[in-house]
């Protein structure tokens, strides 16, 4: 959330001031044997709010609570595709300030999906985008021998291996684009790591990867609601 949006709901709700206060009342106990003065000053004037003992120092120290490791995977993976977002901006050379049309994301993992689903309205707003969407869109691949992996692996075989790949080049291609972190060509046993990937994007798109999904940012400004410099 961006200060303007924190700002805006401080004005009219109570709840997000609250929770701030509650907050920052429980750092005032983590840092009481660090900052004995300051933290204790801030324990004191949030009392009103949070009730409390008459000194932080009377305080038990906080124990760490139960984690939702659900919950905390998703946001994870939001925050890796507005990493991506963003960096597809610094592809597109378009500010951040500037709208954006939409953002694809091209994923078989029920995690993304599901990100996108819960947390959706968050990555649009930090990668400013109009739309948010899972779809498939059509990549070109280009794929090249990792020549150090493959004669790391194979040794005297290397030449053998290379002249396969390039005599089968199509169906390495097709297992590439169907995932599988390995495969045969023949007899010839091969991974993912015996390639060098390269995917491009659709013309109108830039492209960037996290671990589990591929995302892509229509670079078109969203000029309907571009904003003159007077009003930014």
């Amino acid at each position: 959330m961006c200060s303007s949006d924190l700002r805006e709901r401080l004005e009219k709700e109570d709840q997000p001031f609250r929770i701030i206060a509650h907050s920052v009342y429980r750092v005032c106990k983590l840092l009481a044997p660090i900052s004995p003065h300051i933290s204790d000053r801030i324990y004191q004037n949030l009392i009103p709010l949070c009730g409390g003992k008459s000194s932080v120092h009377l305080e038990r120290y906080p124990l760490p609570g139960k984690s939702n490791s659900q919950l905390e995977g998703l946001f994870q993976t939001a925050l890796d595709i507005i990493a991506a977002g963003l960096a597809c901006r610094d592809q597109a050379k378009r500010g951040v300030r500037w709208p954006c049309k939409e953002l694809v994301i091209q994923s078989s993992s029920d995690k993304v999906h599901q990100a996108v689903k819960d947390l959706g309205h968050l990555i649009k707003r930090q990668t400013n985008v109009k739309e948010i969407r899972v779809a498939e869109l059509p990549l070109k691949m280009i794929v090249q021998p990792n020549y150090r992996q493959i004669g790391k692996d194979f040794g005297q075989q290397t030449a053998d291996v290379l002249a396969l790949v390039k005599s089968k080049s199509d169906l390495v291609l097709k297992a590439l684009q169907k995932g599988t972190p390995t495969f045969k060509l023949e007899k010839t046993q091969l991974k993912v790591e015996h390639f060098n990937v390269e995917l491009r994007a659709p013309e109108g798109f830039a492209l960037s990867q996290t671990k589990e999904a591929v995302v892509l940012l229509r670079s078109e400004e969203h000029t309907s609601e571009l904003q003159s410099p007077d009003h930014l």
